[in-house]
């Protein structure tokens, strides 16, 4: 079955590469994957973003750098996963990734 193999290689190269860029260590996220699986782990965490009404960990962090796709929720957009996931996770998903940056990123200190 395809979500039971979902996209660990994937998910895992996100947070590998991530790392580069944010001292995040996604302890959360890979216990998760290591208790439930990877497709579980990504319907956890969009469900706790999409609820909380917060951005992602270090998003304005990878809005700086240029490095939007490597958010987890990318993932959900691929076409290969986007089959498992509801219209509303993958509309989160899509608003998130093309969203224009928070104002006080645009600020700069003179």
């Amino acid at each position: 079955m395809m979500n039971c193999d979902f996209c660990a290689n994937s998910l895992l190269d996100i947070i590998s590469a991530s790392r580069i860029i944010s001292r995040y260590t996604y302890q959360p996220l890979l216990a998760d994957v290591s208790r439930y699986g990877a497709f579980y782990a990504v319907k956890n965490l969009l469900h706790r973003s999409m609820f909380a009404s917060r951005l992602p960990k270090d998003y304005d962090l990878f809005w700086l750098k240029g490095r939007m796709d490597l958010l987890v929720e990318n993932l959900v957009l691929d076409s290969r996963y986007s089959h498992l996931f509801t219209a509303e996770e993958i509309a989160f998903c899509r608003e998130l990734v093309t969203q224009k940056p928070p104002k006080r990123l645009l600020m700069t200190e003179d």
